[in-house]
């Protein structure tokens, strides 16, 4: 009976052993698929940051672009205001010496003083006219 139980034992052990190259490649196959899936899911996992992180970098580039934009946009108005008053300071320095030279100017005095005389003439002239046209 021992020889029969022992042969028994044995029996399932071979069987046991036969099956074992099976189990270890379907054990093989299973972690396969799980290693397989599970890189499939990182990788899209990745891939959705990774796309994520470039439209905030996008969005990051337009808001700045923009600020950029603004700010150049303001530095060309100060400077196109500080060159015009520039500008004007520099003309109205020229003009304020050009009458000054105009005010200093003996002759110009002369015409101004004979021009005055003239008209003051003229309309000594027409007041006579007046009366003489209505006498």
């Amino acid at each position: 009976m021992k020889v029969a139980v022992d042969e028994e034992c044995e029996d399932e052990i071979r069987a046991e052993e036969d099956k074992l190259p099976d189990a270890i490649v379907n054990a093989k196959k299973r972690i396969q698929s799980r290693l397989s899936t599970s890189l499939e899911e990182t990788e899209q996992r990745v891939n959705d940051e990774l796309d994520q992180r470039i439209l905030d970098l996008k969005q990051e580039f337009a808001e700045k672009l923009k600020e950029e934009k603004i700010q150049a946009e303001e530095d060309a108005e100060r400077m196109e205001a500080d060159q015009v008053k520039e500008i004007k300071d520099r003309k109205e320095k020229q003009i304020r010496a050009m009458r000054e030279d105009a005010e200093h100017d003996k002759e110009l005095e002369d015409e101004r003083e004979r021009m005055e005389a003239c008209t003051n003439r003229v309309q000594k002239l027409e007041v006579k006219l007046q009366r003489a046209r209505g006498a």
